[in-house]
């Protein structure tokens, strides 16, 4: 009887520690969803603010393989796109393509701003980003599943005028 009050003797008492550490132990924490398999590119951040006077700005563009474990390249076309702010005046219109090599996350477009010395409303244009192609480094006709971000396609550029 003391043995059981105690528990030393208490078979099923055991039983239960060891059944609760080993449910413990085969809990599977969920982390984080996989990763899709497919590219994934898009400007980060999406939106940027710059002075009349800075003369550049550089937009960022990342790109993400997912869970690909293929050795990838990728190719998107960029174009501004003439808002409240125009061509020539606010800004050189630019164009172009990005290639990501197999260990490239992350490239830069640069586009010019003019700085006049006329005051003017904050004016503002885009960069819109197309033509996404993923493809095998190994084999370039086998190409590989892509889309853009979320959000991040197009860019938006403000431009605030330093003038008074």
């Amino acid at each position: 009887a003391i043995r059981k009050m105690t528990g030393n003797g208490d078979i099923s008492i055991k039983r239960l520690k060891e059944r609760a550490e080993d449910e413990h132990q085969n809990v599977a924490m969920p982390l984080m969803p996989d990763k899709p398999k497919q590219v994934t590119v898009g400007f980060d951040p999406a939106e940027y603010c710059v002075l009349e006077n800075v003369g550049t700005v550089e937009l960022r563009c990342v790109l993400d393989r997912g869970s690909l474990a293929v050795s990838t390249e990728v190719t998107v076309t960029y174009t501004t796109i003439a808002d409240t702010a125009a061509e020539y005046e606010d800004f050189i219109p630019t164009q172009g393509v990005l290639t990501f090599g197999p260990s490239e996350s992350e490239k830069f477009i640069e586009i010019g701003i003019v700085d006049n010395d006329e005051y003017e409303d904050d004016e503002q244009f885009f960069v819109k980003l197309t033509n996404l192609d993923a493809y095998c480094a190994d084999n370039p006709g086998q190409k590989l599943p892509a889309q853009f971000k979320e959000g991040g396609s197009v860019a938006t550029v403000m431009i605030i005028d330093g003038d008074k």
